[in-house]
């Protein structure tokens, strides 16, 4: 299983955080690993390196270990083409258009790769 969330002002959305609370037993049961999207905008990149706020909050992170979590990987995000919310709209309002994709389709297949290779391994 893969989880992931969207990260603002520090935490993950509150949907992806009680799939993760309610279904604790469940998911640890089976190969687990979550990712956080987080900084848009022209220094996404730099963010995601120099700026720990990215990286999930201890809780998520703590309820994710004691599932058997294998990996958290963190990706620059995407600004919504549909802002909700006064942080999604604000996000967007200060986000130049060419800069509101910063996602890393490479990081991401890269890392998807990695997750398939490891479940291929388990299971031969």
């Amino acid at each position: 299983m893969i989880l992931g969330s969207a990260v603002y002002t520090g935490r993950w959305r509150k949907h992806a955080r009680d799939f993760l609370a309610h279904n604790h037993d469940v998911l640890a049961t089976m190969p687990l690993w979550i990712f956080s999207s987080g900084p848009t905008g022209e220094h996404a990149a730099e963010q995601l390196d120099d700026d720990s706020r990215w990286l999930e909050p201890h809780k998520v992170l703590e309820l994710a270990e004691a599932a058997g979590m294998r990996g958290h990987m963190v990706f620059a995000g995407k600004v919504p083409d549909d802002p909700h919310g006064f942080m999604e709209k604000s996000v967007a309002r200060h986000t130049p258009q060419a800069y509101r994709d910063a996602r890393d389709w490479d990081a991401i297949r890269q890392w998807a790769d990695e997750i398939a290779d490891e479940l291929s391994s388990t299971r031969r």
